[in-house]
Order: structure tokens, then sequence, then C-alpha cells
């Protein structure tokens, strides 16, 4: 814009709001000629969603790492369940003292229950881990080195 003797250019304002985690935000404000051409414009564009992406990333890790622990912590009851659930079976084997006991209907179908409850939460720690290495990966360092904020 031209403030000289208060004639002033034609321009298109910008104006992008971003919402982070932890109730934060930002406003980025611009301006831009009025002849601007697309693609100019996109790169423009493209450049202030790449800094807002990268920011999200950053404060959206210790959300992250806080579910990543609670999966964690959920998978750990899973597989003591199911080393219950096993030991349980063995002891009643056992106690009934027959050459090639066979599991009941009731027991095979705990063992199945605890099993896939232990491989879906194998699946879901996975899962919050990758997510938590593609922000750590997307938020970069502060001092703009490529890794994650926590190392």
């Amino acid at each position: 814009m031209d403030d000289s003797k208060g004639e002033k250019a034609p321009a298109l304002g910008i104006s992008l709001n971003a919402q982070f985690a932890q109730g934060r935000s930002v406003v980025f404000q611009t301006y831009v000629d009025l002849e601007v051409s697309k693609e100019v414009l996109d790169q423009l564009m493209d450049k202030l969603n790449a800094v807002a992406d990268r920011q999200e990333a950053y404060y959206a890790i210790e959300g992250a790492q806080k579910q990543l622990e609670v999966e964690t912590n959920a998978l750990q009851n899973y597989a003591r369940r199911f080393e219950e659930i096993e030991a349980n079976i063995q002891i009643k084997m056992m106690a009934e003292g027959k050459r090639n006991p066979k599991l009941t209907a009731q027991d095979e179908m705990q063992k199945k229950q605890a099993g896939d409850t232990l491989e879906e939460g194998k699946k879901r720690v996975a899962i919050a881990q990758k997510f938590l290495d593609e922000l750590k990966q997307k938020a970069g360092n502060r001092d703009g080195a490529n890794s994650g904020p926590n190392n």
C-alpha cells in the first residue's frame, strides 16, 4: 500500500485464523496486490498454512504423548488379564488330572476374547505411537532442526 498523499493502491487483505491445543490461537494478516497471480497467492497461502500446521503439530504433541501413555497402560492390563486366564486354565487342567484335558467352551471363549483384546491393544498403541512420531516430525524443533520438540 502506498500512503503517500493519502492515496492507496488497491489490495486484497488476507487473514488466516489458526486454533491450536490448549486454547492457543493465532491470526496471520497480510495483503497482496489486487492483481496478484493465482500462483503467487497459492504460494502465500501454502506458506501460511504450513506454518500453522507446524505450530498445531507442536502443541498437539503433549496430548498425543498422554494418549500413548493411556493406550500403553491399557495394553499392560490386557496382557496381565490374558496371562491370568492362561494360568487359571493351566491350574484347572492340572487339577482334573486327565492325560489329554480339553478346554471347556467357556475357557476357550475367555481366552479368545482376552487374546483379541490384547491384539487390539497392540494395534492401538502402534497407532498412537505412529501419530506421535508424525507430530514430532511435522513440528520439528523451534530452532529449525528437523526433530521433535521433546528430543
